[in-house]
């Protein structure tokens, strides 16, 4: 009975786990990344655009996503003019100018903001055919993004850095080993 009790516990808890949606390790900074595009108005006002990257997206069936790299962008309109924004002329390479598959863009839709809207979108940028994670350079990241104000066209440019964990080693720490002092006073 304890057997197939337990049985099942595993079973049950391996469909539920799903597996990890992000790789492990693999942190980008800024977060976010801002540029603000100033407007030929003059007076102060600005376009803001923020972009983040998410991580390192495993694949996944369901959401019909290959392994890629998931970013995050928004765009702020502060200014009176017209803002439009293509996301899938985002374009992303890495710090060996490698560049990544085109776009698969939520939502699917350009954006058309006027002043005072704001609008995000999710980008995921796959691997090329053969690369991962494991065999690509991700120590740097480079964004280049298209938007148009009051049809100016703009070029956005971010830059990420991978954050790598910073592992401490006490070279006189050993497991079971107490450290006691021994303080000689010479006179």
């Amino acid at each position: 009975m304890m057997r197939c009790l337990a049985v099942i516990m595993v079973v049950v808890l391996a469909g539920l786990s799903g597996g990890c949606r992000y790789a492990s390790n693999f942190r980008f900074v800024p977060q976010p990344a801002m540029v603000e595009v100033p407007t030929a108005t003059g007076e102060g006002t600005s376009v803001t655009a923020m972009t983040s990257v998410v991580g390192i997206r495993n694949r996944d069936k369901r959401a019909r996503l290959p392994r890629c790299v998931e970013m995050r962008v928004r765009i702020d309109n502060h200014a009176a003019a017209m803002v439009v924004v293509d996301p899938h002329s985002m374009r992303l390479t890495n710090g060996l100018l490698m560049h990544f598959e085109r776009p698969i863009v939520e939502p699917l839709t350009g954006l058309t903001l006027t002043q005072g809207q704001s609008a995000s979108v999710t980008v995921y940028f796959p691997f090329p055919r053969g690369q991962n994670q494991n065999n690509t350079d991700l120590s740097s990241l480079h964004l280049q993004s298209e938007l148009a104000v009051n049809a100016q066209p703009t070029t956005l440019m971010f830059t990420f850095t991978r954050m790598r964990p910073v592992y401490y080693h006490d070279p006189f720490w050993h497991p079971g080993h107490m450290h006691t002092g021994v303080f000689v006073r010479v006179r």
